[in-house]
């Protein structure tokens, strides 16, 4: 699948969750750091096990965007959405 096929279809996935793909988001073994798809603000949340695919809200008071994160938790660890 090429890049630009997998980030239509995550954009497609956030838009039925009513949120929109981050700009840039990297996740560790317990949080996540966003920029946010829409302003481009900055921010970091904590991951909640067992919690697949999860959203998070921009803190920029003028944005207030859903981000949704294409992770899967996994027997102990995250994955991209749709490998593995």
């Amino acid at each position: 699948m090429t890049n630009e096929k997998k980030k239509l279809i995550w954009r497609q996935r956030a838009a039925s969750r009513g949120a929109v793909v981050p700009r840039y988001f990297e996740v560790s073994v317990r949080n996540v750091n966003i920029v946010c798809g829409r302003c481009g603000f900055p921010f970091s949340r904590n991951l909640i096990p067992n919690v697949n695919e999860p959203t998070f809200v921009c803190p920029a008071q003028q944005c207030r965007c859903r981000n949704w994160i294409p992770v899967t938790y996994k027997r102990g660890t995250y994955n991209r959405a749709g490998e593995g």
